[in-house]
């Protein structure tokens, strides 16, 4: 995730959180504040996220941050919601996704076919 969010240089809405595996978050909140890029967090619910909230609060205080959502589909809503055209959406969840996804490839998989069915309504609108 530090180095996902490192490598950008468009406006970018992060996906993250989850189930926490005893990580701090301190590292990659500070990698955080140094993309001046960096436009929305958007949280996917678990106890990691919690955590990743409290540190963002104290040192992200101007970039947007929305509750954690409980509905894949909903988060991934959400972030096309707060990106512009040409901003990026990142899935980086920093943490697991227990009981949502079978495992990490069906989270890429369904990330893939939710914005893939956004894109399509893009173009027949």
């Amino acid at each position: 995730s530090r180095m996902a969010i490192k490598s950008f240089n468009r406006p970018l809405v992060w996906i993250l959180g989850g189930v926490d595996k005893n990580l701090s978050f301190s590292q990659l909140i500070k990698t955080a504040q140094k993309n001046p890029q960096l436009k929305a967090l958007v949280f996917l619910k678990g106890d990691a996220s919690q955590k990743i909230i409290a540190e963002a609060q104290k040192s992200l205080p101007n970039i947007t941050k929305t509750k954690p959502f409980d509905n894949f589909n909903k988060a991934i809503n959400a972030a096309y919601r707060l990106a512009n055209k040409g901003d990026i959406v990142l899935l980086s969840p920093a943490a697991a996704s227990f009981g949502m996804f079978k495992n990490e490839f069906d989270r890429g998989n369904q990330f893939k076919k939710i914005v893939n069915d956004l894109a399509q309504k893009e173009t027949t609108l």
